[in-house]
């Protein structure tokens, strides 16, 4: 439904659904994860158009609400390798995107198995590899959060 909206009607109509389903979503639904990839596809589009930094996106307090939620009502609440790799990354992007605890939780849960996305969409909008870009946000996490549950 969300890329429904977004082709259909536009961009800020599937962010808008992504945020009704999200409030509506139960603890531990992976539905909670649905504005992540709302947000992404929205910095690509403003990326893409000039009109957005990446710091001044990503350190909003729409998307750190987001961002927690997703961490404390989904993540925290499910068995990691009951978890979707693309959520995984989405949720492991933004954590570190917006500086919010917890990301190397779920880049232990990730392990090695980067997807493509976010990191592909955010990296190439920056002019950025984004395999070179998942390890570096990977190792610097883990400075800051050794893993280890």
């Amino acid at each position: 439904m969300r890329e429904y909206f977004s082709a259909r009607v536009g961009l800020a109509a599937a962010v808008d659904f992504s945020r009704w389903v999200a409030s509506r979503a139960p603890l531990g639904s992976p539905l909670l994860m649905v504005p992540l990839y709302a947000l992404v596809d929205d910095f690509r589009a403003q990326a893409r158009g000039g009109s957005v930094g990446l710091i001044g996106f990503w350190s909003t307090d729409r998307v750190r609400h987001h961002a927690r939620r997703a961490r404390d009502d989904w993540f925290e609440r499910v068995r990691p390798e009951a978890c979707s790799l693309l959520d995984l990354n989405h949720l492991a992007y933004a954590l570190t995107a917006c500086g919010e605890p917890g990301a190397g939780l779920v880049f232990e849960a990730i392990g090695p198995y980067a997807t493509n996305a976010p990191w592909r969409q955010v990296s190439e909008a920056l002019g950025r590899d984004w395999e070179i870009e998942f390890r570096r946000i990977r190792k610097i996490t883990f400075r800051k959060e050794p893993p280890g549950r």
